[in-house]
């Protein structure tokens, strides 16, 4: 018989967080048509360079699961959604015969599902809602005498976060943040953004967050390890008067690192202090 294996994307030296695994019934080796089972836990989340959470669950990092499984040719199997409030919540079972297969797993905190499209983006509701996404892609060979697969899901975005020092004025009633050559699209097969685009993110103000400083954030899928992307920040009245703004240029951002920039936004401040963090690590940068 074939030896089950796998092909487990992890990187080196990765800090991971055990997840709460579900039991499945052992007797279940096939479905009411006959057809073989096969059974698939996300087993943990490598998160080096974020934050960890010691001892976390699965649910405190993802609120849907997404597992898409493909034919050798590349045709889609088995496409199956999970809540993080199913009891289930990371571990699915797939009726298919004994074969060789792709599967593709993607965990995030979204409100809702990602979409796989056929040319081989994930995609969110819109690109300014994506947010904390793990990834998986590999080979499986499926056979009578294959385990239940165990994979681990690799953190795949990076994240700005940008703090006004100085108080939002009481009239500010909405916020932009505009970030060009970045992407909102995964590319199932990389991990790695698909597409370059120039993308906005809106933050209602409310007056409780008025008179004091306040930290707005977005997340991307960088096309590669490291790249830069020129953001812009716009503070707007209720008429939708510009009343405030800040341009960063060559702004670094790095796949699991979280890049913080601190500054005076209303005030007479020149510049911006910044930092990259991931563990979120840290780095000083200058604009």
């Amino acid at each position: 018989m074939k030896k089950y294996q796998y092909f487990l994307c992890m990187a080196a030296l990765a800090a991971c967080v055990s997840c709460e695994k579900a039991i499945l019934p052992e007797s279940d080796e096939h479905g009411d048509d006959g057809t073989p089972v096969l059974r698939i836990r996300v087993e943990r989340l490598e998160q080096a360079g974020f934050e960890s959470r010691s001892g976390g669950k699965l649910d405190d990092y993802c609120s849907k699961m997404t597992f898409v499984l493909y034919d050798q040719a590349g045709e889609k199997m088995v496409s199956l959604h999970q809540d993080s409030s199913e009891s289930s919540f990371g571990s699915v079972s797939m009726n298919v015969p004994y074969g060789e297969y792709h599967l593709l797993v993607i965990g995030h905190q979204g409100e809702k599902n990602c979409t796989v499209k056929t040319d081989g983006g994930v995609t969110f509701d819109r690109a300014s809602d994506v947010t904390d996404t793990f990834w998986y892609y590999g080979d499986v060979i499926f056979t009578e005498s294959s385990a239940d697969l165990d994979v681990a899901l690799k953190r795949v975005v990076a994240k700005m976060e940008l703090t006004c020092l100085d108080p939002l004025p009481s009239n500010v009633r909405k916020v932009t943040l505009k970030y060009s050559q970045a992407t909102g699209t995964l590319d199932l097969f990389s991990g790695y953004g698909k597409t370059k685009a120039s993308i906005t993110k809106e933050y209602e103000i409310t007056d409780a967050m008025t008179g004091q400083p306040q930290t707005f954030s977005f997340f991307v899928f960088p096309q590669e390890e490291e790249v830069t992307l020129n953001v812009t920040f716009k503070a707007y009245d209720g008429e939708e008067k510009e009343v405030g703004g800040k341009e960063l240029k060559d702004v670094p951002m790095k796949r699991n690192t979280i890049t913080r920039y601190q500054g005076e936004i209303f005030g007479r401040s020149v510049g911006m202090r910044a930092t990259i963090e991931a563990d979120w690590q840290t780095m000083d940068y200058n604009p």
